[in-house]
């Protein structure tokens, strides 16, 4: 519902199969959900396109996790 800005019922509907997104609201599903734009990709051929998508999310991921683990033994190299 926030994703989109409709309201519950319609969104009711669409997850219980009554109704489809317009194509406009799928367009706007798939912007705040990778599982929603992975599926727009795969159904249309661009697979690969998911992949980096993919790629980008797990390098950002990891950046994080680099970064509080760098906190973490910073923190404990401290002198007590």
């Amino acid at each position: 519902m926030t994703w989109t800005g409709v309201t519950d019922h319609t969104a009711r509907a669409w997850l219980n199969g009554r109704k489809s997104p317009s194509s406009l609201h799928l367009l706007k599903l798939a912007g705040c959900s990778r599982e929603v734009m992975g599926l727009v990709l795969r159904l249309t051929g661009y697979d690969r396109i998911g992949i980096g998508i993919n790629l980008e999310a797990l390098e950002a991921g990891l950046a994080e996790a680099l970064n509080a683990v760098r906190t973490l033994r910073a923190a404990d190299e401290r002198p007590s």
